[in-house]
């Protein structure tokens, strides 16, 4: 699992029918919406917003659960869920609405097959990494800082493989980590840490991509 870009934050001066799916996790179950989609054949999960329950303690949500912003004072405590399990190779679409540049770090993108609602009162911890990661059921990773500016959208999900893809604004997919395990549901995990401070879920984007490369955020071209 990658690791952070630093440990801690510092301050410088850088139309059809509906279905109704359960996912059963123990005695809990999480109730997924999906509509038909005419255009590729089959049932479509509807628009993404975050967990109104579930949220890192400097957060607030905005537009019908579709908008977080951190606290100015802090870079820490952002983490947030999506508010259902996503499909493999659905592809979560967000814009960067703020950042202040004074922290160091940005966003940190992954998945959890532990549904947030299951956690404990004193869940979720400060930050996805390293205090998530290291547990398993975990997966996340940093995206790099300078693909992080207001107004940049991106794109992230993972393959059938367990591959963690980011798509940046650059449109250059990239390889951010292995090992998702995708036999289980799988929540996204979004967390608004250092320089980013807010971000707008926008939908999501129904497009099949095949035989692209994805490159390493070094820049390397790396196997699929």
């Amino acid at each position: 699992m990658n690791g952070p870009e630093s440990q801690t934050a510092s301050q410088s001066d850088e139309g059809g029918s509906s279905e109704v799916e359960a996912t059963r996790q123990g005695d809990r179950t999480e109730d997924v919406s999906a509509e038909f989609c005419p255009t590729h054949g089959r049932h479509c999960l509807g628009p993404l917003s975050f967990h109104t329950g579930v949220l890192g303690t400097q957060v607030c949500l905005g537009l019908g659960g579709r908008y977080v912003e951190r606290a100015r004072e802090t870079f820490q405590n952002g983490l947030t869920f999506s508010s259902r399990p996503v499909r493999i190779q659905e592809k979560i679409h967000l814009r960067v609405e703020l950042c202040d540049q004074h922290w160091n770090g940005a966003l940190r993108l992954g998945f959890t097959s532990i549904p947030p609602s299951s956690c404990g009162p004193l869940f979720p911890p400060a930050m996805a990494i390293p205090d998530l990661a290291t547990t398993y059921g975990y997966w996340a990773a940093p995206v790099p800082s300078s693909l992080n500016m207001p107004g940049a959208e991106l794109r992230f999900w993972v393959t059938p493989q367990g591959v963690l893809v980011y798509e940046g604004p650059n449109r250059v997919k990239y390889l951010l980590l292995k090992g998702v395990d995708v036999r289980s549901p799988l929540w996204a995990v979004i967390d608004v840490y250092g320089q980013t401070r807010a971000v707008l879920l926008l939908g999501q984007l129904h497009v099949c991509e095949q035989g692209s490369s994805l490159l390493h955020p070094s820049g390397q071209q790396a196997p699929y």
